[in-house]
């Protein structure tokens, strides 16, 4: 790892340690992205755009679950920090050969009333393509809308 690597690294980890930003996404350079919101929407919104949006990217996030894991390895990261991680994130990253670290390995990402298991985890348990992952994640996000209005 060279120094800047490092630096890069350290920034982005801190940017979500401070709670600036819910999700933070730099190139070898600099930081490139920014964002706060719930859940993976922060990782999929300029996805929606461009697939490969984070691609070569160092990305660091509150909470990475296996959903979010197989989004940025769909997307190309290079490298993945979670505050939080999910185990079943760990195999996605490792499989897709991305670099990861993370503050703090949980059994499972939990849903917003903390009485389960977080929807979208729940929906890609036994996933392991990232394009089919896609779908099902957007699907579930969907349905997740529509039942809420």
């Amino acid at each position: 790892m060279s120094t800047d690597t490092g630096i890069i690294k350290e920034s982005i980890r801190q940017c979500i340690k401070a709670r600036t930003y819910t999700c933070v996404a730099a190139d070898s350079q600099s930081i490139v992205y920014q964002a706060s919101g719930k859940g993976v929407r922060p990782i999929i919104v300029p996805m929606r755009t461009d697939r490969s949006f984070f691609e070569e990217k160092y990305v660091a996030d509150t909470m990475v679950g296996k959903a979010a894991a197989l989004l940025l390895a769909l997307s190309g990261a290079r490298y993945v920090y979670g505050e939080i991680m999910s185990q079943a994130a760990v195999p996605v990253l490792k499989e897709n050969g991305i670099a990861f670290e993370y503050g703090r390995l949980v059994e499972y990402i939990k849903n917003r009333e903390e009485t389960g298991m977080c929807p979208l985890e729940q929906c890609v348990a036994h996933e392991t393509d990232p394009a089919a992952a896609w779908t099902k994640i957007e699907n579930k996000i969907a349905e997740l809308m529509s039942a809420a209005k």
